[in-house]
């Protein structure tokens, strides 16, 4: 068992992070949202199989039996393009433009087969408002793929980030159509919980009043807040809905267990920016907003984490944040393409954080979150024990020293293994 995949799983080397060599496009895909609200995919050594195109019933419908196997094989069939998608724009930076061309053309022409055969399913009255939402929004999908296929081929950035972004903000209305067609088909099985329900992670975005909240929140959603949320709704069986809530003004990142809501907010974000400016002032844009992608990633998943301690009555024997702190590098490293690189970034954030502090006061010594600084060098430590090439790329970096570093291959190995038995049985279909 794996921790739920955002990406092929596939870790780059760090001497990477340090000297990138991205395509043209590369800038405008990398930091975006992993597109797993799609449905309820299979990330199986079989998934391959499922990229065909669902067969509708015979012209008399078949009856509801028919309709609900159907839904079932159109919602494994779309999650399936959902879940290669998110990989294609996680890797893309590996591609030439004519590959990511002829790579999303490939996905939009999966998606439209999909929507042809929707459009050729006959629904029963009760249903038919559900499959038209779905057919549109499944369409709205394709043709967002088209547009990146298209900019990539002209080699037009703007054109391509402004595709990708569509493509984020429309992926969410899928995976609910999804969702409701197949609550009125009475799918259920290993897709639902024990009882036929599942609870569901949703985000809500106060409207921004600034310039700056507004860019906030495009980090927030470009970053991969909503891809997160659909992606761990899909995997876990969660016994009760949770929110991602992002507000306007300055809050700590948190999660409250008695609403069940974890809290991001814009000023937040904007904080992060200012503390990776004054470190590097010469910092590029595109730079600038990968990085706070991926310290935002982090700390989302970070929350999250004490949202499962909650809900899934996690049985954790350390301090809870050191704890979660480890998911989140687990998740990253474990589950995402590039996801050693955002973990590194996330630990270099706790760095500079620390190195801000004028000095330290006894507060921060009976704080429930260990120093910043213990959390960046126990985040690289992960990183490192994650893989030989890892290993290789923190111990380049000299941020550890030789006798952590020995054991961190170790440290990685009790740490995943933790985290994978804790969440396994929460996993759908376990």
């Amino acid at each position: 068992m794996r921790v739920p995949s955002l990406g092929d799983g596939r870790v780059v080397s760090l001497r990477a992070m340090l000297r990138p060599v991205p395509s043209l496009l590369a800038s405008a895909l990398l930091a975006t949202a992993a597109l797993t609200g799609c449905g309820g995919g299979d990330d199986g050594p079989d998934r391959a199989s499922a990229t065909t195109t669902t067969t509708a019933p015979a012209p008399d419908g078949g009856g509801a039996a028919a309709f609900r196997l159907a839904v079932a094989e159109g919602k494994t069939t779309i999650g399936s393009i959902g879940t290669d998608v998110e990989t294609a724009i996680r890797s893309a930076d590996q591609r030439s433009n004519a590959e990511l061309a002829q790579q999303f053309s490939a996905l939009a022409d999966r998606t439209r087969a999909a929507l042809e055969t929707l459009r050729a399913l006959r629904a029963p009255t009760d249903a038919s408002d559900e499959l038209a939402a779905l057919r549109t929004a499944v369409e709205t999908g394709a043709t967002d793929l088209q547009d990146i296929a298209t900019a990539a081929d002209r080699g037009d950035v703007e054109a391509a980030t402004a595709a990708t972004k569509a493509l984020i903000a429309h992926s969410p209305a899928i995976g609910a159509a999804g969702d409701r067609l197949a609550g009125v088909a009475g799918v259920t099985g290993a897709d639902t919980g024990a009882d036929g329900t599942s609870g569901k992670i949703t985000v809500e975005y106060e409207p921004p009043r600034t310039k700056t909240e507004k860019l906030a929140q495009q980090l927030l959603e470009v970053g991969g807040t909503d891809g997160v949320a659909a992606g761990f709704s899909q995997r876990f069986v969660l016994p009760t809905d949770l929110k991602i809530q992002a507000v306007r003004g300055f809050v700590g990142p948190n999660y409250d267990p008695s609403t069940k809501t974890v809290t991001l907010s814009y000023g937040f974000v904007d904080y992060i920016a200012s503390v990776i400016r004054r470190n590097d002032p010469k910092i590029t844009d595109d730079d600038l907003g990968g990085e706070i992608a991926a310290i935002d990633g982090f700390i989302l998943v970070h929350e999250l984490g004490h949202a499962f301690a909650d809900v899934f009555e996690l049985p954790l024997t350390g301090r809870e944040e050191d704890s979660v702190d480890q998911l989140a590098t687990v998740f990253l490293v474990g589950g995402v393409n590039n996801g050693a690189t955002y973990a590194i970034q996330a630990a270099r954030f706790f760095r500079l954080l620390f190195d801000d502090r004028k000095a330290l006061k006894q507060s921060d010594y009976w704080d429930e979150h260990s120093l910043s600084i213990q959390r960046a060098y126990d985040i690289a430590c992960l990183v490192a024990g994650s893989s030989e090439e890892n290993f290789d790329g923190v111990r380049s970096l000299g941020i550890l020293g030789r006798s952590r570093l020995e054991r961190c291959p170790s440290e990685w190995t009790k740490i995943d293994n933790a985290w994978q038995t804790l969440l396994k049985p929460h996993l759908r279909g376990s």
